[in-house]
């Protein structure tokens, strides 16, 4: 319905965004409003006791629940400038599912989950079109149908990259990830010591 929506005012966030990885970061810039094409205020929950900031000074927070409507065509092409999604051709054929990744514990699990699916499962595509704390979901364009991607993922889980299938409907594939980064390498032993194994001089 017409009236509801709102354009974003053409104003840019100077606030710093600790929460965000650094890759991240570095890829779509501070400004999220770079982003954000409209809104609309859903609900106004007034003050409650603060729960998302990170600043213990803060005591209270002002909570506004907000629709916001997200340029993904401009949000991949920064995900293809970072090197995250292929980027498209004209003669680019594929099938598109829905991927949902529930409880989502870290970014480093979602980086994983993004590279196995393009350097192990060779998809033409994997767009992020939700993003928020413990979910993620993704456009994915690929050979593979939901059922074929699923196993796929089984079968072929990076190093480190747990999948668990929660729900599998038409082509929207619900899963779990769960990922170990590997452990550092041992430092490389000198060999030109002259003193190791050495008995200790009297």
């Amino acid at each position: 319905p017409e009236g509801w929506e709102e354009d974003l005012p053409p104003v840019r966030s100077n606030g710093e965004r600790d929460d965000l990885d650094p890759r991240l970061a570095l890829a779509l810039g501070k400004d999220p409003f770079e982003y954000a094409t409209r809104f609309r205020i859903l609900e106004d929950r007034g003050v409650r006791a603060a729960l998302f900031s990170q600043d213990p000074a803060v005591k209270n927070e002002y909570v506004v629940l907000v629709e916001v409507y997200v340029d993904a065509d401009r949000l991949r092409e920064r995900f293809e400038s970072a090197g995250w999604v292929s980027a498209r051709t004209s003669q680019e054929q594929g099938t598109g599912v829905r991927v949902v990744l529930q409880d989502l514990a870290s970014f480093g699990a979602y980086d994983a989950f993004l590279r196995t699916l393009r350097d192990e499962l060779g998809v033409a595509s994997a767009l992020p079109v939700e993003l928020t704390r413990g979910r993620a979901v993704l456009a994915v364009e690929s050979a593979y149908d939901a059922q074929g991607l699923q196993q796929a993922l089984l079968r072929s889980s990076g190093d480190g990259l747990r999948v668990v299938p929660l729900s599998l409907e038409d082509q929207t594939l619900t899963l779990l990830v769960d990922y170990t980064p590997p452990a550092p390498a041992a430092p490389a032993e000198d060999d030109s010591d002259p003193t190791r194994g050495s008995a200790p001089a009297h």
